[in-house]
């Protein structure tokens, strides 16, 4: 019995652990969000730093609030790079949603939010940020959006924002529509 515990505690809580310890320069501006991939925004400071709160709320405006309200107890995955851009997802996992991702470019401090604040389907959609949306960036979050609720719904590219196509799902690792046609 000990040693099961000895190695569900190993295999849970060690990556924690290790990200958690490994020593980063401090985070000072956007440009050091790179050397935080790999570990975990609400273990290392991150999260919940005035460095990316601060842009965060002047890319939100009057949605802030409420936004930087939900960040707390979002589910805790690791900080990602896709090529430019850094991307954390402060989604609220089994809440009927209220997905949420971050997406920064850390070279000039540009700062996109994805915010789904309620079930999929329910709302529309919103990306926050400079005019256009490159397209990186859409497909970055349609990626994400797609891994994460692919078995209710898929999610397609549409404007400056992604539509929400609830009548096919998504593969979930490749991130990608199960269906080759967006909804109308």
């Amino acid at each position: 019995m000990n040693k099961t515990i000895a190695v569900t505690y190993l295999l849970l809580f060690a990556p924690l652990t290790v990200a958690h310890s490994q020593k980063r320069p401090p985070f000072r501006a956007l440009r050091d969000l790179r050397a935080y991939v790999g570990t975990f925004p609400c273990l290392n400071g991150v999260q919940g730093s005035p460095v990316l709160l601060s842009p965060v709320r002047r890319t939100l405006g009057n949605d802030s609030t409420a936004f930087i309200a939900q960040i707390p107890p979002s589910t805790c995955t690791r900080i990602e790079e896709h090529g430019d851009y850094v991307l954390l997802n402060v989604s609220q996992m089994h809440t009927d949603g209220m997905s949420a991702f971050i997406v920064v470019r850390p070279a000039d401090a540009v700062v996109y939010v994805f915010w789904l604040p309620g079930r999929i389907g329910d709302l529309h959609t919103h990306i926050y940020g400079p005019r256009p949306i490159p397209d990186s960036v859409m497909v970055l979050l349609q990626h994400a959006m797609n891994a994460q609720w692919g078995h209710v719904a898929c999610f397609w590219p549409r404007g400056d924002s992604l539509a929400v196509d609830k009548d096919h799902g998504a593969d979930a690792e490749l991130g990608r529509c199960l269906t080759n046609e967006p909804p109308n």
